[in-house]
């Protein structure tokens, strides 16, 4: 039953190649993205406690959420932001990549990637930023009750408490400017990345864990600061505290990389095994999908 399912199934489609390769690169990524997000969590929450304090050692964060299990408070938000952040991302970008091949019979350019990077991230904000200010608050709340549970409704109900519906955009206005992040890091990845795979179909697992690290640290050290001020807007109690922001800066601007250091190390390991996962599983799916679409 399940064959003549998936037979009928594919019958009836009329997807393209070029969707297909989307849908592909999209399921991979998003796999990927999960895999580093279950293993890696702990040093986000790590990273997140540290940028909402002032310059906390890490043994005083831990002290906060009552030890090394209350890192794991919000994680399952966290992986479900990752899934559909990374699967809407790269199915946009990658669209977007084999229709500007078809149309010019030839790759992007530097400046044409950074903007279909760009493009690929913002369309990812409308979903993603919501599930990203229930994290926050998540963590946040984890940090002021140590080790208490904390349900989704509660921080659902805090959100909307203290800043209504807007407060599930929280850090709108810096997410724009971060959404460079993933324009930097994608760009740098298929720039090196079409000059050292010479024909093959994908890297080795050893260079697209290299690669990967490599434009993950190149684009965060650019953009790390506006992280740390959308993380701080996403926190706050007010939704408008442009002004107390603009003070801290101008008293402290180094106060900008607080925390850069586990964010730096979560940020190059997620992004290492992201693309180790994306690369090794991208033609694995693709026969799949290939065979349910006959």
């Amino acid at each position: 039953l399940k064959l003549q399912f998936l037979y009928f199934i594919g019958k009836r489609t009329t997807m393209s190649e070029g969707s297909l390769i989307s849908l592909a690169s999209a399921t991979s990524a998003a796999s990927g993205g999960l895999l580093s997000c279950l293993m890696l969590y702990p040093l986000e929450m790590l990273k997140a406690l540290m940028s909402m304090g002032d310059g906390k050692t890490v043994q005083q964060a831990l002290e906060e959420v009552g030890g090394v299990q209350g890192l794991y408070k919000g994680v399952q938000y966290k992986c479900s932001q990752v899934v559909v952040a990374k699967f809407i991302y790269f199915y946009t970008y990658t669209t977007m990549q084999n229709r500007h091949k078809n149309l010019y019979s030839r790759a992007f350019t530097t400046s044409e990637n950074l903007l279909a990077g760009y493009l690929g991230d913002i369309a990812v904000v409308p979903v993603a930023l919501p599930i990203e200010c229930v994290v926050t608050a998540t963590q946040k709340a984890a940090k002021q009750k140590n080790g208490d549970k904390i349900t989704l409704r509660d921080t659902l109900q805090k959100i909307h408490a203290t800043k209504g519906v807007v407060g599930f955009y929280s850090g709108l206005r810096w997410q724009l400017v971060v959404s460079m992040l993933s324009a930097i890091q994608q760009t740098i990845f298929d720039q090196i990345r079409s000059v050292i795979i010479k024909g093959r179909t994908a890297l080795s697992p050893r260079e697209a864990l290299l690669l990967g690290a490599l434009a993950r640290l190149i684009a965060l050290t650019f953009v790390y600061p506006f992280m740390k001020l959308k993380t701080v807007v996403q926190a706050a109690e007010q939704s408008d505290n442009s002004a107390s922001l603009l003070t801290t800066i101008q008293r402290n601007p180094l106060a900008l990389y607080n925390g850069f250091a586990p964010e730096a190390v979560r940020g190059v390991l997620s992004s290492a095994l992201l693309y180790l996962v994306k690369e090794q599983l991208h033609e694995v799916v693709m026969r799949a999908f290939q065979q349910v679409k006959r």
